[in-house]
């Protein structure tokens, strides 16, 4: 399909053929496209002074947080337009999910909460299209979080808070068993988590069993 920034796509948006209400349809369209893609940049965007974590003082680390924040939001309140637009799609696709792999490591606890909640809304209502980059970001957050002895105690927990949030709707925990465990192009995501989850509910490391 085009991409939005696609000339051709751009000359026949203003084209006469189309009417008031579809032109001001499509330039709403347009901006939101455009603002989105910035947000999902600026949630990626280089944090110059690593060492201070302050988010009152550290312009960078702010502006990071805020714009997952707004991500979050948007993607609590998308529609069925945004949530099968191959242009939104892609943009989560090469850019929300690598912020987040990213955030996802972070060892800002602001940052990588925000990248767990990002996470919770595209497994909720994204899940049908983004199935490789779900199975890459349980392996590189949640999972690795949980399997790894030097973890703090503060990201181990949010992992269990928004992993048990994740299993209060059992759907999903269907779907991750049927669209990984059951596939043989994919790793066994449902296992290692009962695994891991196990483990931890014994207080014991991975490394251990």
């Amino acid at each position: 399909s085009q991409s939005i920034d696609d000339s051709s796509v751009i000359g026949k948006t203003i084209s006469n053929s189309l009417s008031i209400d579809e032109l001001s349809a499509d330039n709403h369209f347009k901006n939101a496209y455009y603002v989105f893609r910035a947000l999902c940049k600026l949630s990626d965007r280089d944090i110059k002074d690593k060492g201070n974590t302050d988010p009152k003082t550290n312009l960078d680390l702010k502006s990071r947080i805020f714009s997952l924040r707004l991500i979050m939001q948007i993607l609590q309140t998308s529609g069925p337009v945004f949530r099968t637009s191959e242009d939104f799609l892609q943009i989560i696709k090469t850019n929300l999910c690598v912020s987040l792999s990213r955030n996802g490591v972070s060892s800002i606890p602001e940052l990588f909460e925000m990248a767990l909640f990002n996470f919770v809304e595209l497994l909720d209502k994204f899940k049908a299209h983004l199935k490789v980059q779900i199975e890459v970001l349980f392996r590189e957050i949640f999972l690795t979080i949980l399997e790894t002895s030097t973890s703090s105690f503060r990201h181990k927990w949010l992992v269990i808070q928004t992993l048990t949030k994740i299993c209060a709707d059992a759907q999903i925990i269907v779907d991750l068993f049927i669209n990984y465990d059951c596939s043989m192009r994919s790793g066994n995501v449902f296992e290692r988590l009962v695994i891991v989850l196990s483990r931890a509910a014994q207080g014991r490391q991975a490394e251990e069993l």
